[in-house]
């Protein structure tokens, strides 16, 4: 991925932008259309929303509850990043059906892994969101984002790993900071509710 703001000297041997440039780039285009980035990320918060409430509702539990949570916010996460990825390479609107399927595919993926165990998804979530990535960007449509994302895994596992544990640093601060405000104004389901569509 490049930017205007990223210098062809700081590539690495292999052609690649170090990992530091690209969150360089990525928060400078985030400010540039935040406007947009904000509207798809309400948008993508009301399915996990959504399930967390008819969860509360129905008071579900257990294996069916961690799947429902796991797929809700797995399709969620995964249609924002599609549209991320068509955002900042500036890919039209047709990519919308390869987006969706790639949501569909991950978010059914990390369904199944919460039903068995929660955790097993931190390890794969990375490779997971480089499908829709993969089909936002244009890289690839359908089911063949699974194909390029995987590869993409595989090709640069340290590059994406190095990605993964700095969105999940500044994902734990924004639970925890969200947590703690929003906790003066609301409590119980109110506030879990809020601070997972928040974050």
């Amino acid at each position: 991925m490049g930017d205007a703001a990223v210098h062809t000297d700081e590539r690495t041997p292999e052609g690649l932008l170090p990992t530091g440039a690209l969150f360089e780039a990525a928060f400078k285009r985030f400010g540039a259309r935040m406007p947009y980035y904000l509207l798809y990320t309400v948008a993508a918060a009301v399915v996990p929303g959504v399930v967390v409430l008819a969860e509360r509702a129905t008071e579900l539990d257990g294996p069916v509850a961690f799947a429902l949570y796991g797929y809700a916010f797995g399709f969620g996460l995964f249609l924002l990043y599609g549209r991320l990825a068509a955002l900042m390479t500036e890919r039209p609107a047709s990519r919308w059906p390869s987006i969706a399927v790639a949501a569909v595919l991950g978010a059914i993926v990390v369904g199944g892994l919460s039903a068995i165990l929660p955790l097993a998804v931190v390890p794969v979530f990375w490779a997971l969101a480089l499908i829709p990535f993969a089909a936002g960007s244009g890289d690839a449509d359908g089911l063949r984002a699974v194909l390029v994302g995987g590869r993409l895994a595989l090709q640069y596992f340290p590059r994406c790993m190095a990605v993964q544990l700095g969105l999940m640093l500044i994902m734990a601060g924004f639970w925890l900071g969200l947590g703690i405000a929003i906790s003066q104004v609301v409590n119980g389901d109110a506030m879990e509710v809020a601070r997972a569509a928040l974050t």
